[in-house]
């Protein structure tokens, strides 16, 4: 038919392996860090933006400005430390990439990675 095609036969052997499955909420909080990429540079245009507005609609800087202001610088800061926090996490709890590698992670003989 299709002589361009390798067939099947010609395929090398490929081992699946188990999916990796970490616990629910360390697949939520990667979530959460992936959300944050975006929400960390939205709030700070968002913020900043609003504190822009409301000071060239007041000419003055009131408090609402200033906490609308920290509160845009606050917002990468907070993303960028939960960031850090979240890889330092998990470089410590699951040293080799796997949740089977955890420290205190009860003993599985169906995984063969103890």
């Amino acid at each position: 038919m299709h002589d361009d095609l390798p067939s099947s036969e010609d395929a090398p052997s490929q081992t699946l392996e188990p999916a990796v499955r970490f616990p629910l909420w360390v697949r939520g909080l990667a979530m959460v860090f992936v959300l944050s990429r975006f929400v960390g540079m939205a709030g700070f245009v968002l913020l900043g933006t609003l504190a822009w507005w409301r000071y060239f609609k007041q000419q003055a800087l009131d408090i609402g400005v200033l906490v609308l202001a920290g509160a845009a610088v606050a917002c990468p800061l907070c993303i960028a430390l939960f960031q850090w926090w979240f890889v330092r996490m998990g470089r410590r709890r699951w040293p080799g990439g796997h949740p089977h590698d955890e420290p205190n992670a009860p003993y599985d003989p169906t995984s063969g990675s103890h």
